[in-house]
């Protein structure tokens, strides 16, 4: 939290940013990080123990993503998915982050992927809205 402090310091300068960083502490943005934050860290620490365990690389992407570490995410849905090649759940949390990162012929592959090869109700018809929606 330090870090959030001196940059908000930097930006607005002294109690200027004591407002603001309280104002994002009672609005749970800092709080909700601190929580992702965790997650990752605990995630990593099974992960020492179970280095091939793709559900738990999948589990630590989709905290990344909700951190917007976009780059970290997408390397574990990567890795996720060498272990664990027909993963669905891997494939869409893929197609979220190439989405968010703009790349969307990446972010259609993944969708149609599932749309294609997936047993998961669920999937298939999230991927087809998904698609639907990428095509406008």
């Amino acid at each position: 939290m330090l870090y959030l402090i001196i940059g908000i310091v930097v930006l607005v300068g002294g109690s200027t940013a004591l407002l603001v960083y309280k104002s994002l502490q009672e609005s749970g943005f800092i709080k909700d990080r601190h929580k992702l934050n965790l997650q990752v860290a605990a995630l990593t620490q099974q992960l020492r123990r179970e280095p091939n365990n793709a559900v738990l690389i999948t589990k630590r992407a989709v905290v990344r993503f909700r951190l917007k570490d976009l780059d970290s995410a997408l390397t574990d849905l990567n890795h996720a998915l060498e272990l664990q090649p027909r993963s669905t759940e891997a494939y869409y949390h893929r197609a979220c982050v190439f989405q968010a990162q703009r790349n969307i012929r990446a972010a259609r592959k993944d969708f149609q992927w599932i749309h294609e090869h997936s047993e998961e109700t669920y999937f298939k018809m999230v991927a087809e809205q998904k698609l639907i929606k990428l095509k406008r």
